[in-house]
């Protein structure tokens, strides 16, 4: 079992999107903001990997009084979309009734209506699966703050794996929120994502940059080198999310990289505890497209789970490998 992609900046989802502070909109005891749609401005975000059997949770808000579809006969809210590009479930409004349906492999569709709406002005932990090939038939559901909505099933014909949400938004009326998106191939539903960004220098960059030019995907700036075994940690923003004993389902260390001409090809995740760096011992070549994650799921210089304590001093970077 393992993570995708963590996503709540604007700079990681595609469209006209901003960082906001809706207070609402966001729990602010995990997250410094939410990810703001305008009204029917459509966006996504992807993972470049392509899953089979993939979860995908979103901090959801629908500001003001909108999200009833207007009078348009087909208004999207968002679909789930394969490798070729074709949709494999979404969920349609319809004159203000949702519509969450599933395809074999984007051309034909099951779909059942008059589902129940995310309510306006509340935050909704929304989670959706998708099952493809599962027995023979692509399976979606839907969830909302943990109940199953809705499941719907359609045999398989051709769709392949899933790869990324478009956020269609399309006649929706109403400006969106999204925070605390995470993709998986394990149930997400009751998980939250706390983001511990870098904020100072690490006791250790080996490579070329400074801390200020890994926070923002997308920027123009980054963090590079063209040697292999070489190591750049960087020191984190506070955790902001509830003390233990709360469960930590793990430590993530995510970037946004691609490998150079030469030099080294693969990277892997590290993290330095006291005077001692851990590395994942999981390298990757980087996902072309796509956030590269690394999960550390105990605290590395104990072997037991994680404590919220342990946060205080973590730093976390990257690992050059050949």
């Amino acid at each position: 079992m393992a993570f995708y992609g963590f996503f709540n900046k604007a700079s990681e989802f595609w469209g006209g999107t901003e960082n906001t502070a809706v207070t609402a909109a966001y729990d602010s005891s995990y997250v410094p903001n939410s990810v703001e749609y305008a009204t029917n401005v459509a966006g996504g975000f992807g993972w470049g990997t392509a899953l089979t059997d993939v979860w995908i949770h979103m901090g959801f808000y629908v500001e003001g009084t909108g999200f009833q579809g207007g009078t348009s006969t087909d208004g999207e809210w968002f679909r789930v979309i394969d490798t070729q590009g074709r949709t494999i479930a979404y969920a349609d409004l319809l004159n203000g009734t949702l519509t969450w349906g599933v395809s074999d492999n984007g051309s034909t569709f099951t779909a059942v209506a008059t589902l129940t709406l995310p309510s306006n002005n509340t935050r909704t932990e929304i989670d959706v699966r998708v099952q493809v090939n599962s027995g023979g038939n692509n399976i979606a559901s839907i969830y909302y703050d943990g109940i199953l909505i809705s499941t719907q099933t359609r045999a398989w014909a051709s769709a392949t794996g899933i790869q990324h949400v478009a956020l269609t938004n399309q006649d929706t009326n109403a400006v969106l929120h999204y925070s605390e998106v995470m993709v998986a191939d394990e149930d997400t539903r009751g998980l939250r994502m706390s983001m511990m960004d870098p904020d100072a220098a690490g006791t250790v960059e080996d490579w070329d940059g400074a801390y200020t030019d890994w926070q923002t995907r997308g920027d123009g700036l980054v963090v590079s080198t063209p040697t292999a075994a070489e190591r750049h940690h960087s020191n984190l923003a506070a955790y902001a999310g509830p003390a233990s004993p709360t469960s930590v389902r793990g430590v993530f260390v995510q970037t946004h990289a691609k490998a150079g001409a030469t030099g080294p090809t693969q990277i892997d995740g590290s993290l330095r505890i006291s005077t001692t760096n851990y590395d994942a011992s999981d390298a990757k070549v980087p996902v072309d497209g796509g956030p590269t994650v690394f999960e550390f799921t105990n605290d590395p210089a104990t072997a037991i789970a994680w404590d919220t304590a342990d946060f205080a001093a973590l730093q976390a970077g990257l690992l050059s490998v050949a």
